[in-house]
């Protein structure tokens, strides 16, 4: 499924600040190309192991036929005054691909604590414009 970066991104749920999609790429739509920085990769295949989000169902790399893991989740990285969401699959299009997500998200993505962490929450609260995420562990 194909989202230009840095799009709106719809969502069930109710957010306070707007959603950006980052890293759905497809074969037939061109994309930022570069060297994104090493320590990018390890961060979002961790995010990727803890996801908020699993039901994006079956999926391939386009360009490669890649299947592996984590391509059913959504990862949800806190930005400033601004969420980003993103396959479990953009540490794949980063590393074999040469994706090169935009900069402001690579800066959210490197400091974006571990999910599973009251910091996590913290930093989605704060970038929702001070209101828990709608799906925050208090909200279940």
């Amino acid at each position: 499924m194909f989202i230009p970066d840095l799009a709106p991104y719809a969502c069930a749920f109710r957010w306070a600040v707007p959603l950006y999609a980052v890293g759905w790429l497809e074969h037939s739509a061109p994309y930022t190309r570069g060297a994104a920085p090493a320590e990018l990769v390890k961060k979002l295949e961790a995010l990727a192991k803890k996801p908020i989000i699993v039901s994006m169902g079956y999926h391939e790399c386009s360009f490669c036929g890649y299947s592996g893991r984590f391509w059913d989740r959504r990862i949800y990285i806190p930005g400033d005054g601004e969420v980003f969401v993103t396959p479990g699959g953009a540490d794949h299009y980063i590393e074999s691909h040469s994706y090169l997500p935009p900069a402001r998200f690579i800066d959210a993505a490197l400091r974006c604590p571990d999910p599973d962490s009251a910091a996590y929450w913290a930093a989605m609260r704060e970038s929702n414009a001070g209101i828990d995420a709608p799906f925050a562990p208090d909200k279940q």
